[in-house]
């Protein structure tokens, strides 16, 4: 039997065993600075795998990498669990030293949780999840993202400068996220590489990819863009260039077609015009579905269509314009008519082009002189500015120019006497040459020679220009029974 003094020596062991332990529980249990955050998204979220049980270890937790020394979350990748729930702000706003964010294949739903102020955090993934709606402040003073990944998401429409910062991006994915809007312009441009924004409802020109210098991937098909494809030739390491399924217009840039680092091309079902593109060897492309003048890469097309593809050129190659000047031909050569919009032929020649009140902007392109046998030209009602190029005044068969009600300026070219200027409402100087007698306003020269006027001319055009000359005839006539 044991003595008193043994006794109290066993009980004094067992107390101080009882004691370390329970003090090694305790430091476990406090282990991570980040324990509470993880408990609070917990409580949040359903789905979560075995190992998150309350009172473990949260750097134990399934996805959970806790720094060695300090304790704290340094990532989580929960990606493709199943997880269902909404992600609180709270919860992750405190997590300091996180650096990934991988929550992709989820069901998450409700507003994406703002991640101001994670300033170590690099990578985000919320693809295939069901968040509806972006904070304003989501990625607010996060210097040190690379990745974004925002893919399949049913958010509410946005548009990326509203939610997305100058960031020093790397990879930018944002593809079936509703986004709307014109191309963003303010995105970074010295890191991105990567940039997929396809299938969403992004509209208006793409000019500003021109200055993402060293994208290699840039992926927006399937968006409505228009207006012609940027001069690229600066983005000298861009390997991949997807921009099917748009409204894109004009011609394919020849200097696209000479980038050595190209390696796959998707044009495919836009309106593009003019040639084919023929890019080199070794360069995957689809240019199917579009509007060239020939199935021939290369090919060139007819004199009078690239002349009226220049025309549309100086328009910024505009929608309407685009969806009705295709193919090689102008003018049927059998009837003499046209199937272009806007152009009148007689046989194979172009003899009038009528673009008037068709909310035309740019401005008036000096092709419109190798149309030689023009003799109308109507670009009335629109807002083309600039000047008249004085290219015009050389074109040896027009007799009548009416750009009447636009915005242009400058000097009106010294046209022979027998074309008819019609150029009031515009925003011409004292250049502007004073009318002749029996000539209305703002018109210069003389009438027409007999026959050279197309009777296409619209009435309200030809009745001003008559009802001037009766008016002016009537009070010559007045004036001199008077005297």
């Amino acid at each position: 039997m044991a003595s008193q003094d043994e006794q109290n020596g066993k009980t004094g062991l067992l107390l101080a065993f009882l004691c370390v332990s329970t003090s090694s529980l305790a430091l476990g249990a406090a282990k991570s600075p980040d324990a509470d955050a993880i408990v609070d998204l917990a409580r949040s979220v359903s789905n979560l795998p075995p190992s998150w049980t309350a009172g473990a270890d949260i750097c134990g937790y399934e996805g959970v990498t806790c720094d060695k020394d300090s304790g704290r979350v340094t990532t989580i990748d929960l990606r493709d669990k199943g997880l269902a729930g909404t992600l609180p702000s709270s919860a992750l706003s405190s997590l300091a030293a996180v650096t990934a964010l991988h929550l992709g294949g989820n069901r998450l739903a409700g507003a994406v949780p703002s991640l101001a102020s994670l300033a170590s955090l690099a990578l985000v993934v919320l693809d295939g999840n069901a968040f509806t709606s972006l904070p304003a402040d989501f990625l607010k003073d996060v210097p040190s993202l690379r990745d974004l990944s925002l893919d399949s998401l049913p958010l509410q429409p946005w548009s990326l400068p509203e939610a997305i910062p100058s960031l020093s991006l790397e990879y930018f994915s944002a593809s079936a996220a509703n986004l709307a809007g014109p191309f963003p312009a303010n995105l970074p441009c010295s890191s991105l590489t990567t940039l997929r924004l396809n299938r969403n409802n992004l509209s208006g020109p793409i000019d500003a990819v021109a200055s993402l210098k060293s994208l290699t991937v840039l992926m927006i098909d399937h968006n409505s863009f228009s207006g012609p494809i940027p001069d690229l030739s600066g983005m000298s390491q861009l390997e991949t260039f997807s921009a099917g399924d748009n409204l894109l217009t004009g011609l394919v840039p020849a200097s696209m077609t000479k980038m050595p680092s190209l390696r796959r091309v998707s044009l495919a079902n836009n309106l593009l015009q003019g040639p084919m593109p023929e890019f080199g060897h070794g360069v995957d492309t689809d240019v199917l579905g579009n509007d060239f003048c020939h199935p021939e890469p290369g090919r060139p097309c007819d004199a009078q269509v690239t002349a009226l593809l220049q025309v549309a050129a100086g328009f910024g190659y505009p929608l309407q314009l685009s969806r009705n000047w295709y193919g090689n031909t102008t003018c049927n050569s059998k009837d003499g008519t046209a199937s272009w919009v806007g152009v009148v032929c007689n046989g194979t020649d172009v003899t009038e082009v009528s673009l008037q009140q068709m909310n035309l902007s740019g401005t008036i392109s000096p092709a419109f002189a190798n149309l030689t046998a023009v003799v109308r030209l109507n670009l009335s009602g629109n807002h083309l500015a600039g000047a008249i190029p004085d290219a015009l005044a050389t074109m040896p068969r027009l007799a009548l120019l009416d750009v009447t009600n636009n915005n242009l300026r400058g000097q009106i070219p010294k046209f022979k006497p027998s074309v008819q200027v019609m150029a009031q409402g515009n925003r011409f100087g004292k250049s502007v040459p004073p009318p002749a007698a029996g000539v209305p306003a703002g018109t210069t020269a003389g009438s027409p020679p007999a026959g050279t006027v197309s009777s296409s001319l619209p009435a309200n055009s030809a009745s001003r220009f008559n009802l001037g000359i009766i008016a002016n005839v009537i009070l010559a006539l007045v004036i001199a029974n008077w005297g």
